[in-house]
């Protein structure tokens, strides 16, 4: 259910190179990164390759804590060297 709404939302924007990149942050009892604004090539950022990125994400349990993911992302995702472009804001 998680996977369809992720795959609406996104599919809602024009993914590319030069347009929008996504970041894809899971958490249950600990957060992690599965996509970060640099995973993917120039070349692969379209909806079909996000779309089937989301689909190799398995589910995680465990419990609810969204403040390890938010952090994660500020920390993390939002990084330069994670690929964030300085001159796009934070979302």
């Amino acid at each position: 259910m998680m996977k369809t709404f992720m795959k609406a939302m996104i599919s809602r924007f024009v993914i590319g190179p030069h347009s929008m990149r996504v970041s894809i942050v899971t958490y249950s009892t600990f957060a992690k990164v599965d996509l970060m604004f640099n995973t993917l090539s120039d070349g692969d950022w379209t909806q079909a390759t996000v779309n089937n990125f989301i689909n190799t994400i398995p589910h995680r349990g465990g419990l609810n804590f969204i403040d390890r993911a938010l952090d994660v992302t500020d920390r993390v995702v939002f990084a330069e060297k994670n690929g964030m472009r300085p001159s796009s804001k934070k979302v």
